[in-house]
């Protein structure tokens, strides 16, 4: 027969285990959500630019700046 105490040290053990089961579990969910990232700072800044260059290829093309545009387009 076992004594107490070896039991109880086993039990206590297996909870051990299943607590780092859990936590190793919950680890790897968590790796699995989107995180926050550089696109937050990125994406606004690079729609803005896009905003700028698309406008100011927009008035190169309908001539009102002058320049290599306003000659292709008149051609």
């Amino acid at each position: 027969m076992s004594s107490p105490n070896y039991v109880d040290y086993m039990v206590r053990q297996e909870q051990y285990k299943d607590l780092l089961r859990e936590a190793k579990q919950e680890r790897m969910v968590k790796n699995l959500e989107p995180r926050p990232g550089r696109y937050r700072v990125v994406a606004p800044w690079s729609g803005a630019q896009l905003m700028k260059w698309s406008s100011t290829l927009q008035s190169h093309i309908s001539g009102k700046e002058t320049g290599t545009w306003v000659t292709w387009k008149s051609n």
